[in-house]
């Protein structure tokens, strides 16, 4: 039985300063690779030159997907993704990994958001660290 992704937004308190160039950055939080994918939101200022690492992919089918926890809260994503972060997370399993993923760190049902995020996406690829984006693609 297939999942279908729900449109919660993310939590109020990390609601975005559309004046500045503000993003959320994902936290990935260290385990194991069978455990169960946990990940914390924070804000960022683009001009502080946060550290984190973006990353790119092909987000799959909507209607087939996996959990997550975010902040507490169940989330339900793609297979591509989860697959892309359950990975991430097995080659840093001892420490937080930050990255910046569109699907999680942009709030999907507000254009507003969407509109604002997408005028600094230049800014957010030019501002990872080590100047690297990962890329993701799941292969059948």
């Amino acid at each position: 039985m297939a999942n279908i992704i729900p449109t919660a937004a993310p939590p109020k308190h990390l609601d975005l300063d559309y004046k500045t160039k503000e993003i959320r950055i994902l936290i990935l939080l260290p385990s194991y690779f069978h455990d169960p994918i946990s990940c914390t939101l924070s804000r960022a200022n683009l001009e502080e030159q946060p550290q984190y690492d973006a990353l790119s992919y092909v987000w799959g089918d909507p209607r087939i997907c996996r959990t997550i926890y975010v902040d507490d809260s169940v989330k339900n994503v793609t297979v591509n993704l989860f697959a892309a972060l359950r990975r991430l997370r097995a080659k840093s399993h001892t420490r937080p990994r930050r990255l910046w993923i569109d699907a999680l760190c942009i709030d999907q049902e507000n254009n507003q958001e969407k509109s604002h995020q997408v005028s600094i996406i230049g800014s957010i690829y030019r501002t990872i660290s080590a100047d690297i984006s990962l890329a993701w693609r799941l292969y059948r």
